[in-house]
């Protein structure tokens, strides 16, 4: 398997495991919402968040199949899972007194390593680092 597989894997099964579980967190927040009203007012924050994880995890899942099959469309399919990624951690990110500080202080030199390295990968061919032979 290609390193960008790999990766790729692990960050699908983080998002197929968070998204099982906050499908959990919602059967019992429906269960026992009568009983606790207070679960009432959790239960949008946690549609939005199941929502997200969801679709996470559906980019992840095409991303990977495409990146198995070698798809010609795999590196446009990684694209779309980072800026999925992007969008989710910035979503979850703590607010700093003005957002733009965080976008400009964290995620531009964070986005600009991670399109680098990613266009290292296609650079190399099929991602493999091994050196070639020499004759």
């Amino acid at each position: 398997m290609r390193p960008l597989a790999v990766i790729t894997g692990v960050l699908l099964g983080s998002c197929v495991s968070i998204t099982v579980s906050l499908a959990m967190v919602l059967i019992v927040f429906l269960i026992l919402g009568d009983d606790y009203p207070r679960l009432q007012h959790e239960i949008r924050p946690l549609l939005v968040s199941l929502l997200i994880f969801f679709g996470m995890t559906i980019l992840t899942a095409g991303s990977f199949y495409s990146l198995i099959k070698m798809s010609r469309w795999r590196y446009w399919s990684q694209g779309l899972t980072l800026a999925g990624l992007a969008a989710t951690v910035m979503y979850y990110w703590p607010c700093a007194e003005r957002p733009s500080e965080t976008v400009v202080v964290v995620f531009l030199p964070l986005l600009r390593r991670v399109f680098g390295a990613v266009s290292f990968l296609i650079a190399t061919p099929y991602g493999d680092f091994r050196a070639s032979p020499r004759e």
